[in-house]
């Protein structure tokens, strides 16, 4: 039984660099009224963390994009509900669509159209049949938006031949841009008042290296077609049995937590490509894992939108309590008989 003193160092432990930085921003959007337009922008391809041309293309669009959610974050004076109730959708998203098509297209002048380049975006819709498809969601987190909760982002994400390679998050909150390329890493910014990237502000992302399922903390989306017994089991246990489950309710910036190791974990079903698209080659970039409740990690199974984003070494533990035979008994059992048999199971299993 650890002493008082080994309790106090594991608490300290669990709030490592980057969450702890996060910890330090979170609720303060100072930096949101600083950020502004600059299209075209001045930074050089070896000034980002990556010298990838579409990379480039992807963070100027989403500075763009950011910058409309900044002049009008407490302005809307719009709100439209789609046809799920909870979904809703303001001026500012057909807006920063608007713009990052329109910067995407400029930035890459002929080559869009005689390489087929083509958009699948949450507002305008789009395909992703094409060589190179761009997916955008301009508002992830848009009921946070418009209730004037900080948590939001911009995604862009760039498949090409149907394979996720450039990944780009602007959070728009902290100003930080998360950014990925396959085979390249994933890396995060601040972005600059003139440049892209402000100097000085470059660092690699990495998931943690928590391997207990009990000491980690996780994010989870939830909606009104969850009326899977063993998804509800899932979020119960994760609920009552590790450091803590919160819904943020905006998937792209959550996935960036993942890979920026503010998180251990992040899971929702029924999601859309725009939604998972950049922030899922993030989580992957910075060494940890991606799948859907099957195990499956290829590339169509991704983009369908149910996915399971761990630091890797958490990842079984969760599939296997998602395929508990005895999830529909679970969810109306006791939590101390929940906790027994999970754990029981684990410890079984574990080698």
């Amino acid at each position: 039984m650890p002493d008082s003193t080994d309790a106090t160092q594991t608490s300290t432990a669990r709030l490592g660099s980057p969450r702890r930085q996060f910890l330090k921003a979170v609720g303060s959007i100072a930096t949101i009224a600083s950020l502004s337009s600059t299209t075209g922008g001045a930074t050089q391809l070896d000034e980002l963390p990556i010298a990838n041309q579409y990379l480039q293309v992807a963070v100027s669009a989403a500075r763009e994009g950011a910058a409309i959610h900044t002049e009008n974050f407490g302005e809307i004076q719009q709100i439209e509900q789609k046809e799920d109730r909870q979904q809703l959708v303001t001026e500012v998203d057909r807006s920063a669509e608007q713009a990052i098509r329109s910067t995407i297209r400029e930035e890459l002048g002929n080559e869009f159209d005689a390489d087929g380049h083509a958009f699948f975006g949450e507002e305008e819709g789009g395909t992703l049949d094409a060589p190179y498809v761009w997916i955008i969601d301009p508002l992830d987190g848009t009921t946070n938006y418009v209730n004037g909760i900080p948590h939001f982002a911009v995604s862009i994400g760039l498949a090409i031949d149907g394979e996720r390679q450039v990944g780009v998050v602007y959070y728009t909150p902290q100003n930080t841009v998360y950014t990925a390329v396959r085979g390249e890493g994933a890396f995060k910014f601040e972005g600059g008042d003139e440049n892209l990237v402000a100097a000085g502000t470059t660092e690699s992302l990495s998931v943690t290296d928590e391997g207990n399922l009990q000491d980690s903390f996780f994010t989870i989306g939830l909606n009104e077609a969850d009326d899977d017994f063993a998804f509800l089991t899932l979020f119960r246990y994760l609920f009552s049995s590790t450091q803590g489950v919160r819904r943020l309710g905006a998937a792209a910036a959550d996935l960036s937590f993942v890979a920026d190791g503010i998180v251990e974990g992040f899971t929702e079903k029924q999601l859309s490509a725009w939604d998972v698209a950049a922030g899922t080659l993030l989580v992957e970039e910075a060494g940890g894992e991606v799948t859907d409740f099957e195990g499956d990690d290829s590339e169509d199974t991704i983009l369908d939108g149910t996915v399971v984003a761990t630091n890797g070494l958490i990842h079984d533990s969760l599939l296997d309590i998602y395929d508990r035979p005895d999830a529909r008994s679970l969810l109306i059992s006791p939590i101390d008989t929940v906790r027994e048999r999970v754990e029981s199971s684990e410890s079984s299993t574990r080698p």
